[in-house]
């Protein structure tokens, strides 16, 4: 008989003891170890023999390979979830099962931690973006706010800036915050402006543009007044920004709502700083000339300028700082090696004609041209709201330039002015005629200086009668006096008059 028959029938004796002595089960589960493709597989599968058959055919040699494998599968998983889980499937009852379970605890309980806290972060986060969103909503609001508190309740009217800002340091910093303002000697100027949308139902959105101008005048170097200038109807685009609610063009129901608004919050956030003040009922918005210098162009910040506005600190990294505002040392005086000023003066110059020219900067530049030369560009003032006649408030003319046109109203929505006087100032507040469209048509609020000699006749009719009182009973009683014996009482006040011939005497 070859080798090969010989094999054949030892395997074929074999094959009917191992049937004998092994289960259907017994067999079916060794045969899973067999076919058991990848570690963790096998290691299912030994701990599935063991645990249904201690006395299998097999059982021996699977103690001995689980016992082979046990501390090497739990070193390589004891530090992760997935391996002790991975161990404690393969031995639930192993000998680091107690271990395996305790570090599975820690794990799970420094999971829901981690958790908590990527949801915490995750909500305020959420937070945030909404907060940043609102700030950005009400931004107006808040800039109008702090403005028109801060300009009046500010020490040194009828001052020079520099000393207005040393008295001031904290209006000093936000005034010299970004954007920075420009100057010249007769104003200083901030230009904000902000891009939004309004929803529209049926499509997307209509895309707007909110400027504002933040404007203080200075007479011979003074501070007398400021100025929160809104162009284009300022009014109804800070409505649109803050209510989400679209003004269409010639609308003017919609006008007078967003005008009405505006008015109300500008006037609620000044009576706490400025108290009660009297209502001037004749009082006429007069021109206001368009600035004389443009934009710095630089990022403009949408918060409150007030620099302990926690809005500031939103988007900080934590740990960072927040950026350091100017102090009052830098807006007044440039430090050296510290950059140019918050407020560098005179960029223009302006000829006794009112006329302005850009100054040369480089050395060696071409002298300015005069006005004979016929190349000074003219800046034109802006036309201003109607009055409450409805006349129209333009600025006067250049010498010699045409009177400007003026556009007739579209909408029959009448300006608004409102004048109110005490504690040495003036507030107007003003907004435009519906009707007025474009660059031209101012909202806003006018803060103003008033001097000491008018401001009673402002407040107008008790100083009148006492004036025509006081006059009728005097001329009487001196006509009577010089006839009588105490003449010489009218003649002491002559006498010192005398002096003055007596005067050459001791000469």
């Amino acid at each position: 008989m070859t080798r090969l028959g010989l094999l054949g029938l030892v395997l074929t004796l074999a094959a009917p003891s191992c049937t004998m002595l092994a289960s259907k089960g017994d067999y079916a589960d060794y045969r899973e170890i067999r076919l058991a493709k990848g570690t963790d597989s096998r290691l299912y599968a030994l701990q599935q023999y063991a645990e249904r058959h201690p006395n299998g055919l097999w059982a021996k040699d699977v103690e001995i390979e689980r016992s082979t494998r046990e501390t090497e599968t739990f070193e390589n998983g004891k530090s992760t979830r997935e391996g002790l889980e991975r161990y404690l499937r393969a031995y639930p009852d192993g000998t680091f099962a107690a271990q395996a379970r305790s570090r599975l605890a820690a794990v799970a309980l420094i999971e829901r931690r981690r958790q908590a806290e990527q949801a915490e972060a995750q909500q305020r986060f959420e937070a945030r973006k909404q907060r940043e969103q609102e700030l950005t909503r009400t931004w107006v609001t808040r800039f109008a706010g702090y403005w028109s508190t801060t300009l009046a309740r500010l020490n040194g009217w009828g001052q020079p800036i520099p000393d207005v800002a040393r008295q001031n340091q904290q209006f000093s910093r936000a005034f010299g915050a970004l954007p920075r303002p420009r100057c010249t000697e007769t104003e200083c100027i901030k230009y904000y402006t902000s891009p939004y949308g309004i929803p529209v139902p049926g499509g997307t959105r209509v895309e707007r543009v909110l400027s504002l101008v933040l404007r203080l005048r200075m007479t011979e170097g003074k501070l007398d007044r400021a100025e929160l200038l809104m162009p284009a109807q300022g009014f109804s685009r800070w409505y649109e920004l803050e209510q989400r609610k679209l003004i269409a063009s010639g609308d003017g129901e919609g006008r007078n709502v967003a005008v009405n608004w505006a008015l109300e919050r500008l006037q609620e956030t000044l009576k706490p700083a400025i108290g009660d003040l009297t209502a001037l009922a004749s009082y006429t918005l007069g021109p206001i000339p368009a600035p004389t210098i443009a934009s710095s162009g630089e990022i403009t910040d949408t918060t409150a300028e007030d620099p302990s506005e926690p809005a500031k600190q939103l988007t900080a990294e934590p740990g960072v700082p927040p950026a350091s505002q100017p102090d009052v040392a830098t807006l007044v005086k440039p430090k050296e090696q510290a950059g140019p000023a918050d407020m560098v003066f005179s960029p223009l110059g302006v000829t006794k004609e009112g006329r302005t020219f850009q100054t040369p900067t480089a050395p060696g530049a071409p002298p300015p041209p005069t006005a004979a030369s016929g190349e000074v560009m003219v800046m034109d003032p802006l036309a201003v709201p109607r009055d409450a006649s409805g006349n129209p408030l333009a600025a006067p003319a250049a010498p010699g330039a045409p009177a400007p046109a003026v556009a007739p109203a579209e909408v029959p929505t009448p300006p608004v002015v409102k004048a109110l006087q005490g504690h040495g100032l003036r507030v107007v507040f003003f907004a435009a005629a519906g009707g007025a469209t474009g660059t031209d048509a101012y909202d806003g609020l006018i803060i103003e200086r008033v001097a000491a000699a008018t401001a009673p006749a402002a407040a107008g009719k008790p100083a009148k009668p006492k004036a025509a009182v006081a006059p009728a009973p005097t001329p009487k009683p001196p006509v009577a006096r010089p006839a009588t014996p105490p003449a010489p009482a009218p003649a002491a006040p002559v006498a010192p008059a005398a002096p003055a011939p007596a005067a050459p005497a001791p000469h």
